[in-house]
Parts: structure tokens; C-alpha cells; sequence
């Protein structure tokens, strides 16, 4: 295997506030095939690992928790194609509790993973109360290559849509999942991931939201 490093910008604390903008024509009400999975049965959990494949590689990412209660991961629905030995997503991440998060870059939780080289590199995650309330819903998560640019992860084609936000003279864009709906402010934009490599769990609109994708645009 191969590692690859992770080219996370480092942006400045101690500008002034950020401000949340549409992008595009994308809209929030387009998360309304999130909110449907929010209910209903719940995602079989799923911890096995795979043989020893190759090509194969290290990816190091992060998922940091941003409403204010503990969040609890379940983890299903990968195959073996996809990756190698024991990193694979429901070995790492299935059963993971994740505190709230509330400073500015903080870490949340990291972890690595073991990809395969030109696979479509998919899983299933749930997201749900960590006091064992009723799911807020579930991602299918991608872990693509772009051109030249390390792996990242995206949720495509599940009612996302995107926000952009300023901050310290850099804009930022992510691809927000609208999962169900819980009764706490909007997360602030300072918390918001800057990078494509870490997942945010935020809340947004009323609602919990997955952000991916998140990148320097200008």
C-alpha cells in the first residue's frame, strides 16, 4: 500500500464572522429524500474486514460532531471490492460515539482507512442520538478521487445541496445531507469543516445535516 498525505489548509481564528450563502440553484427543500430516511428501520450493522488486497492505500480522515448532543455512528453496506484488510468502514467507525464538539478545529474523531485503487469506495452510515432516541437519518458515503487531488468524501445524488460561507478571505463550499429534524440553533459557520477530508455533523435549518465535500472555491 501507498500513503497519501492530506493537504488540510489552515485557515485563520481570529477574523470576523462568517456568513452562510446559497450556491448555485441548489435548494434546502431538495433534502427532502434525507428526511424520509430518517425514520424507519434501522441500518443492520456490519464490522467485517476484508483479505489483503492490492493496490491498496492509507487514507487518514476525520468526522467531528457539531449539535449539541452526543451522536452515536452505525456503520453497513460496504463490500470487499472496495477495500482491504482491516480498515475497512465498519471495523473503524460502527459503534462510534461521537461528544459535541465545540471549538473551532477541533479534531473530533480521526481514522484510517484501507481503500483499493479504482473501486467506487461506497458505505452506509446512520446517524442517531447517542441516548438511543429515533435515527436522524443515513448517508451513503463515497470516498472519490478528483484529478490529481487525494480521496475526499461526498454524499452525491441523496438531495444535497450546496452553501457556501466566508471566512478570514477564503470562500468556502460544501454539500450539505438534510437529515431529520431536532430542536437546537443553527450550527456557527466558524464550525463548520473546511476540508473535503473531514465530515461535519451540524445543525442546520432546523434540521441535522451531514457536510462533505468542503473546499476552498476562492
Amino acid at each position: 500500500m501507498r500513503a497519501y498525505l492530506l493537504p488540510i489548509a489552515l485557515l485563520s481564528l481570529a477574523a470576523s464572522a462568517l456568513v452562510l450563502s446559497a450556491c448555485g440553484s441548489d435548494s434546502p427543500g431538495s433534502g427532502t429524500a434525507a428526511d424520509r430516511g430518517a425514520a424507519g428501520a434501522g441500518l443492520t450493522p456490519d464490522t467485517k474486514t476484508c483479505p489483503e488486497r492490492s493496490p491498496s492505500f492509507d487514507w487518514s480522515g476525520g468526522i467531528v460532531n457539531r449539535v449539541p448532543i452526543s451522536v452515536a455512528l452505525t456503520v453497513g453496506e460496504y463490500t470487499c471490492n472496495d477495500w482491504s484488510g482491516v480498515s475497512t468502514p465498519g471495523a473503524v467507525l460502527n459503534g462510534k460515539v461521537l461528544p459535541p464538539a465545540a471549538r473551532p478545529l477541533e479534531p473530533g474523531l480521526e481514522f484510517t482507512l484501507e481503500p483499493r485503487e479504482n473501486t467506487t469506495r461506497i458505505w452506509t452510515m446512520q446517524f442517531a442520538p447517542a441516548d438511543g432516541g429515533e435515527p436522524y437519518g443515513r448517508a451513503r458515503v463515497y470516498l472519490k478521487t478528483a484529478g490529481a487531488f487525494t480521496p475526499f468524501m461526498t454524499t452525491p445524488d441523496q438531495g444535497t445541496y450546496k452553501r457556501t460561507w466566508t471566512y478570514a478571505g477564503n470562500t468556502i463550499t460544501g454539500r450539505f445531507l438534510r437529515l431529520g429534524p431536532i430542536d437546537a440553533a443553527d450550527t456557527p459557520t466558524s464550525l463548520l469543516p473546511p476540508s473535503a477530508t473531514t465530515m461535519g455533523i451540524v445543525v442546520h435549518e432546523g434540521h441535522v445535516a451531514v457536510v462533505t465535500d468542503s473546499k476552498v472555491t476562492g
